[in-house]
């Protein structure tokens, strides 16, 4: 991540193409996969994966964005409910203003759109 910020990608796109397109070399980017044989991969179902994956960085990060690129992938592979309580629970660890950020990629496509339209 940039401007000092320490930052967790989770995607469904392959890590290597991830850190080539956006150049986020020292980001660590978590795979969403159901064949998760590499350490970089994370199962989408049980959804406490995700969970367990982000409430490790933040626990050992200052300044910490996560990015979650792959929220239609754990709904289709588990369900809305336990999804929507996965990101309620996340979002309440992150809460305090100077803490960590969780930003789904729906805003940051969002963001790329209107910076476009000015």
């Amino acid at each position: 991540m940039t401007h000092g910020a320490q930052g967790l990608c989770i995607t469904r796109k392959p890590p290597k193409m991830v850190t080539q397109e956006y150049g986020l070399e020292k980001t660590p980017i978590l795979w969403l996969s159901r064949v998760a044989n590499q350490k970089n991969c994370v199962r989408p179902s049980p959804p406490e994966n995700v969970a367990m994956a982000v409430e490790h960085f933040i626990s050992v990060g200052q300044d910490s964005v996560v990015l979650l690129d792959g929220f239609e992938y754990l709904v289709a592979h588990n369900d809305f409910p336990s999804i929507l309580a996965l990101v309620k629970r996340e979002v309440r660890l992150i809460e305090p203003p100077s803490g960590p950020k969780l930003v789904p990629r729906v805003e940051v496509e969002v963001a790329k759109a209107g910076r476009k339209s000015r």
